[in-house]
């Protein structure tokens, strides 16, 4: 089996960077855009500037300036430039930066390049988003890993290519890399396994590194909170069984704490420079709506909703409802459906429950692994079935690689309701 895994991943991994290129032969990288360009300018304002001062990057440096929103380019108490986003995607695109840095002046110095070292020439522009696009492959890995601690290898591989293909995973790990959705999706698929590795060794480095992990997450997407649920449930019982031993118990808490708090004090002195306070709420007029909730919309409308462009996940659902021939115990089963319960409750709470120019629902791809677990469960109840469901599964699978295909070629709006009837009528008069 472990040749099996071995042979499906490396083709898997050459099928999505070869899409990789292909999309940036079309596209570019993309750290020219408007969110694209805040998370980057982190990271770039940092290491070539040595400063958190924005205006060059906003402002002078950027083709798309119009694209940069005015209440995004106000003067903050301390006199710099706002930049609502966190700085997780800067931190995670650090070593990209950096060899694209090393190897542009390098280039230059030998001869052989004649590249700007401004951090938006050719090697950053593409090798920025492509570390993006192996963080996304390698929390394919991590996810499967995880899937095989509850399922066959093949019920496993299955699971999680079905989701890669048949969410919007499959564009934000392929073509549109500079937003946060890849790192999330290795970050989230990486606090499970490495919590269920915690069960398995009670190491103090497996805790540390899961802390370090948990606070990259936060300072991420700060809601990717929610996905430490489940790691806490797996790891638990663990720590409940340590409790007679209190030295042990309290060093490994302190080797979660330690990490993930130095990582989350990073984003606290970025708030303190940019905005002269440790704690701020960056996202000005932007706010939840806790008691009115756009549930329907958010799951069934052709504006981004989470069931119209990822069909499957309907059925994720449904094999995450705990039962006897499931092979998830039911304290996971239980956990990814709270955690994913949470996760609908606030992505349909937020004011924009679109979350804007997307490719399907979005805000929903860090949990790629979760409607894994739901796939691979639903699949193993119904081997006898397999004949009926796959085809099924397969349908709803080439439904989103549609709608991909459309959006990629401008056909559906990036935001707003898609006139089906019109579409189709459209398509059917080309032929």
């Amino acid at each position: 089996m472990a040749s099996l895994r071995g042979w499906a991943i490396a083709a898997f991994c050459l099928l999505n960077i070869l899409v990789f290129v292909v999309a940036y032969r079309f596209y570019g990288g993309g750290i020219r855009g408007t969110d694209g360009q805040m998370y980057y300018a982190f990271v770039r304002s940092v290491v070539i500037d040595g400063d958190l001062d924005f205006r060059n990057e906003f402002d002078e440096l950027t083709p798309y300036r119009e694209q940069i929103l005015e209440n995004e380019r106000r003067v903050t108490p301390t006199g710099l430039i706002s930049n609502k986003y966190h700085i997780g995607y800067a931190l995670l695109s650090l070593p990209g930066f950096l060899v694209a840095h090393l190897a542009t002046l390098s280039g230059n110095a030998l001869g052989i390049l004649e590249l700007a070292p401004d951090g938006y020439s050719l090697l950053y522009d593409f090798l920025v988003p492509f570390s993006h696009a192996l963080f996304a492959l390698w929390g394919f890995i991590f996810a499967v890993k995880v899937l095989e601690e509850y399922f066959s290898t093949q019920i496993s591989l299955l699971a999680m290519g079905l989701v890669w293909f048949g969410t919007s995973l499959f564009y934000y790990g392929t073509v549109f890399l500079t937003m946060v959705h890849a790192a999330g999706f290795l970050l989230v698929s990486a606090l499970f396994y490495l919590a269920l590795q915690f069960r398995r060794d009670r190491s103090l480095g497996t805790m540390a590194t899961l802390g370090l992990v948990a606070g990259l997450a936060v300072v991420l997407r700060p809601t990717n909170l929610i996905f430490l649920l489940l790691p806490g449930i797996i790891i638990g019982p663990t720590l409940w069984d340590l409790r007679r031993t209190k030295p042990t118990l309290l060093g490994l808490i302190a080797a979660f704490s330690l990490p993930a708090l130095v990582v989350v004090s990073l984003q606290i002195v970025t708030w303190q420079i940019l905005y002269g306070v440790p704690i701020h709420y960056s996202y000005a007029g932007e706010s939840f709506f806790w008691s009115a909730p756009a549930f329907p919309e958010v799951l069934i409308s052709s504006n981004h909703g989470l069931l119209f462009f990822s069909p499957v996940v309907a059925l994720a659902f449904l094999g995450l409802i705990p039962s006897r021939g499931s092979g998830l115990p039911y304290s996971v089963s239980l956990g990814a459906l709270a955690t994913l319960s949470l996760l609908c409750y606030i992505n349909a709470a937020w004011h924009s429950w679109w979350f804007g120019h997307a490719f399907g629902a979005r805000a929903f791809s860090e949990a790629g692994l979760f409607f894994a677990l739901g796939l691979g469960s639903l699949l193993e109840r119904s081997v006898r079935y397999w004949r009926l469901v796959l085809p099924l599964l397969a349908l709803f699978v080439l439904w989103t690689c549609f709608l991909m295909y459309l959006y990629c070629y401008a056909r559906i709006p990036p935001q707003g309701e898609i006139p089906m009837k019109k579409l189709m009528q459209e398509i059917l008069d080309e032929d």
